[in-house]
């Protein structure tokens, strides 16, 4: 029974270097143990924090590009549209030209081929009267030749052509 006293009984020296052993002990573990571990900590939250911040910063940067990517896309087609009109517009302007050209170029055939047809009937009205003159002269020469004499012929044959220039 002696032995299960001895591990009952409190003996002062050894109490005090088993609590010098348990500050040596705790001292050395925080030393070696702690305090490394609390570096390694440290530096992995602080790398977590950093990438957490470069993720942050991504982020912010694409937002912004693909904001600007969209206010480009959004100038890109309000500048194609105003091309566009533009294009409409001048194709329009040259449609109204090129039927204002056609409309005036077809007025002048038109003015051209009247004064072609004038010409034409004023020719055809000029060859008219000499044929006519020419036949009557022939009648009036073989029908009148036993009643008038020449002067009164030519008066006759002169009126009936003036009698023609009035009716054309």
């Amino acid at each position: 029974m002696k032995e299960f006293q001895a591990l009952v009984t409190l003996a002062p020296w050894t109490f005090i270097f088993q609590i010098c052993n348990l500050l040596i002990l705790m001292t050395g573990v925080k030393h070696f143990l702690f305090k490394p571990v609390q570096e390694v900590l440290a530096k992995r939250a602080k790398e977590v924090e950093d990438t957490y911040a470069e993720a942050e910063t991504a982020k912010t940067d694409a937002e912004a590009m693909q904001s600007e990517y969209r206010q480009r896309l959004t100038d890109a087609k309000s500048e194609a549209n105003e091309i566009v009109k533009a294009a409409n517009v001048t194709a329009a302007q040259q449609a109204e030209q090129l039927v204002g050209e056609a409309q005036k170029e077809a007025v002048a055939i038109k003015r051209r081929a009247e004064q072609d047809i004038e010409t034409e009937r004023k020719k055809a009205a000029l060859e008219l009267k000499g044929d006519i003159s020419a036949l009557a002269l022939e009648l009036a020469g073989k029908v009148v030749e036993k009643e008038l004499d020449v002067s009164t012929q030519q008066s006759l044959i002169d009126g009936f052509i003036g009698d023609l220039g009035d009716l054309s």
